[in-house]
């Protein structure tokens, strides 16, 4: 479900593997990450595994589990009472109300509260790297994403040209596409063609492209150069979301409604530097741009210091500004009557800071135990903390 920001481990562990894959390797991780005092708690187990096909194919899996508790805030009728006890999203289950769309009510009605749920989350991803005669590369990727009311498979292709033959140099281009199947329930939602409390399955299509640019500086520095654009169709609402209408003269709540195309680009730069024999530097700048008129910068830098040969001790700042979308309010006292409104604070205006603290280390020569301890905030009020503790076996 899209209550929560999308934090999957199948991310989170590609994002923090730190040993380099030059050799096959099975990799086993588990993410703990818990969020404003348990507001949301992930428990996460992920495995993954890179194996070379002789010298011209690399096949890459790996397969995840995100297992979802907690709570989000949202609208609500305070005075709804339903006859069943029960609520009409089964996972709605502090607050039976949240959900209870349509009809009008007293301002003095009008809520807004945590909502507790739950969910299981399962993905699974596999891709091929063949290396053709003149060594350039070519990537064909599938991937799976399965939750209780998101179902998103996606297909993506790629191709990496070495400008020279030294290999100091390369243009890579790659392309996704999915089709996500979006199950709501319909009861007093403006988006379905009824009211009959039926679900209803709705359709995302998806189109991701990025273009890099790398190259190899000098014997201490590389950098590379992103372009990326993303075109987002069909139905792009949170079903979890509510809005409240004609707050002043008759309240009703109902869910959030977004536009149904979202056109984004943007440029990242990134910039490594062995700033000596045992300690490397990364810095980037990212900047996004959409037809929902968000823009969002964000800066980071890691660095990795080789303690022994044995150990490795890293470090990760980054900061992410962003403006909001058109038509986000953050207001709890009135809303909007546009077509399109959402209350969703990760559409708003936020900054957000994030830290982490890892080490590895190489407990023999073909098995690595890694740790990873993360803070994030948003100076919304969000905060949360993860943990990923790992183990990496060489063959």
């Amino acid at each position: 479900m899209q209550i929560v920001p999308k934090l999957s481990v199948l991310t989170a562990a590609m994002l923090f593997a730190s040993v380099l894959q030059a050799q096959d390797f099975v990799n086993v991780q588990m993410l703990y990450y818990d969020e404003n005092d348990e507001t949301t708690t992930v428990v996460s187990p992920f495995v993954e595994l890179g194996l070379d096909l002789g010298a011209d194919y690399t096949l890459h899996a790996s397969v995840g589990m995100d297992a979802i508790t907690g709570a989000s805030e949202t609208f609500y009728d305070k005075s709804y009472i339903p006859s069943s006890g029960a609520s009409p999203y089964k996972h709605s289950v502090a607050n039976p109300s949240a959900y209870a769309r349509g009809k009008v009510i007293d301002r003095k009605d009008v809520g807004y509260g945590l909502v507790d749920y739950r969910d299981y989350r399962y993905s699974g991803e596999l891709s091929l790297t063949q290396r053709l005669t003149n060594r350039n590369e070519v990537t064909y990727g599938f991937s799976y994403n399965n939750e209780y009311d998101y179902h998103i498979p996606e297909f993506s292709l790629g191709y990496k040209h070495w400008l020279d033959s030294g290999k100091n140099s390369s243009i890579e281009a790659s392309v996704a596409y999915q089709k996500a199947w979006v199950l709501i329930w319909c009861r007093n939602n403006d988006l379905c063609d009824t009211n009959s409390g039926a679900s209803e399955t709705f359709y995302q299509y998806n189109t991701f492209a990025q273009l890099s640019y790398a190259q190899i500086l000098d014997t201490q520095s590389q950098m590379e150069l992103t372009l990326f654009y993303n075109d987002e169709n069909g139905f792009l609402s949170n079903p979890y979301k509510n809005i409240v209408r004609n707050y002043d003269t008759a309240p009703r709540i109902t869910n959030e409604r977004r536009p149904d195309n979202r056109q984004g680009y943007g440029a990242k730069i990134a910039y490594q530097r062995a700033v000596s024999d045992r300690t490397i530097l990364h810095g980037s700048y990212r900047y996004y741009h959409d037809n929902w008129e968000m823009d969002a910068h964000t800066l980071q830098t890691e660095l990795y210091y080789d303690y022994s040969a044995k150990t490795q001790f890293s470090g990760t700042l980054r900061y992410h500004t962003q403006s909001a979308v058109s038509f986000y309010s953050g207001r709890k006292d009135y809303f909007t009557d546009q077509k399109y409104a959402s209350s969703d604070i990760r559409l708003g205006d936020m900054d957000t800071y994030f830290v982490q603290g890892g080490v590895r280390y190489r407990l023999t020569d073909d098995l690595v135990q890694s740790f990873y301890l993360s803070y994030y905030e948003q100076d919304n009020g969000m905060h949360a903390i993860s943990l990923i503790i790992g183990e990496k076996y060489l063959f």
